[in-house]
C-alpha cells in the first residue's frame, strides 16, 4: 500500500497553516522553508544543498553553499544609506604546485575595495613555507592597509606593499644609505639640501600618529671646511614630506639645530638624532626626506654630510 505521506507533494507544519510561524516542505520545488510568527522567511534549504538563514528585519543572512569549492556567504545588516555587499569564507585548490587555500573576503560597502585574507599551507611540492596573503580585493596581494592591534606588526614593507608579520609592539619602516661620497650642503645660509629620503610611498591615515627619526652613525658626520669661519656658524636639519611622489615637498617640523662651531676652524662634528611626530590631516601615500642647511656663516665656509644615514618611520596608532 502506498503511504499517504509519500504521496504528498507538499506539507505544511502545523497542518493547514497558511501564515505565521510554520515550516513548508515543498516537494515540487525541492525546498524546505521556515517562517517566523510575523510571516517572514527566516530559513531555507534548496535542492542544491544551499542553507540560508535570514534576519528579515535587517536583511542580514548567512548562506552555506556546499558547491565545489564550498563557500560561506555572510551579509551584514543594512547600514544607513549605504549599499552593503556580502563577505565570504571559502576554500579552493591550486595546482603547480598542488596546494589548498582558505580565502576570507570582507563585506563591501558602496562597492569600495574589500580586504582579502588568503591562507595556504606549504605546497606538497615546491619547497615554500605556509603563507598568509593580504590584499585590497582589487590588486591581488599588494596594497591593502593592514591594520593590526596588540603585538603583531608588519615588517620589511617593500615597494609593492608586501610585508611579513613579526611579533612586536611597533609598526615601522626603516631605510638607510651609506654615502659613497659626502653630500655637499649649499654654501648659501638657509638653503636646504636633501640628505636622505625614501623612493617608495608609505600609506598614512588621518587620526594616526607617526614618529619620523633620522640618525647618522658616523662619529663625525658633519664635515666643515673652507675659510672665513666663525663660532656663530650653525647648521640645522628638518623633515619634509611629499604626497605626490616626490614632485614637491612640505616641512613637517621646524628646523632643529644640529651643529655649531666651537672653534673657528675646519672640523668634523657628530650629527645628533632628529625626530618629530607627524599627524596627517588626511589619508595619503607619503614619502619623507631629511634635509639640512648651514643656517649662518660666510659663503666661503663649506660643509657636507658623510657616513651611514638612516630614517625610521614608526606608526604609533591613534593619538600620541
Amino acid at each position: 500500500m502506498k503511504s499517504v505521506i509519500a504521496a504528498l507533494r507538499s506539507l505544511v507544519l502545523p497542518f493547514g497553516a497558511t501564515s505565521g510561524q510554520r515550516i513548508i516542505l515543498d516537494g515540487v520545488n525541492g525546498l524546505i522553508q521556515v517562517f517566523n510568527s510575523s510571516n517572514q522567511l527566516v530559513g531555507q534549504i534548496d535542492t542544491s544543498g544551499i542553507i540560508t538563514v535570514f534576519d528579515p528585519t535587517t536583511n542580514a543572512y548567512i548562506k552555506l553553499n556546499p558547491a565545489s569549492p564550498p563557500v560561506v556567504l555572510l551579509r551584514p545588516a543594512d547600514f544607513g544609506v549605504h549599499t552593503v555587499g556580502t563577505g565570504s569564507m571559502g576554500t579552493d585548490e591550486q595546482t603547480v604546485p598542488d596546494r589548498a587555500r582558505l580565502l576570507i573576503d570582507s563585506p563591501t560597502l558602496d562597492s569600495v575595495d574589500r580586504s582579502q585574507l588568503t591562507m595556504e599551507h606549504a605546497p606538497v611540492a615546491g619547497g615554500n613555507n605556509p603563507k598568509v596573503f593580504v590584499s585590497n580585493g582589487t590588486t591581488a596581494f599588494s596594497d591593502a592597509d593592514l591594520e593590526v592591534f596588540g603585538d603583531i606588526a608588519v615588517q620589511e614593507l617593500n615597494a609593492a606593499g608586501n610585508g611579513r608579520l613579526r611579533k612586536s609592539v611597533e609598526r615601522a619602516l626603516s631605510f638607510g644609505q651609506i654615502l659613497a661620497t659626502p653630500v655637499a650642503l649649499s654654501n648659501t645660509a638657509g638653503t636646504y639640501t636633501a640628505i636622505l629620503g625614501n623612493a617608495a610611498d608609505f600609506p598614512v591615515k588621518a587620526g594616526e600618529s607617526y614618529r619620523v627619526s633620522y640618525w647618522n652613525e658616523d662619529v663625525g658626520g658633519l664635515l666643515v671646511s673652507g675659510s672665513g669661519f666663525a663660532t656663530t656658524d650653525a647648521w640645522a636639519g628638518k623633515f619634509q614630506r611629499s604626497t605626490n611622489g616626490g614632485s614637491s615637498w612640505a616641512d613637517i617640523m621646524n628646523p632643529k639645530l644640529i651643529g655649531r662651531l666651537q672653534v673657528a676652524a675646519a672640523t668634523r662634528m657628530p650629527i645628533p638624532p632628529v625626530s618629530t611626530i607627524y599627524q596627517p590631516a588626511g589619508g595619503a601615500n607619503v614619502r619623507w626626506q631629511f634635509v639640512a642647511a648651514k643656517t649662518s656663516g660666510a659663503g666661503t665656509v663649506t660643509s657636507s654630510f658623510d657616513g651611514d644615514h638612516f630614517i625610521l618611520i614608526e606608526k604609533l596608532g591613534t593619538g600620541i
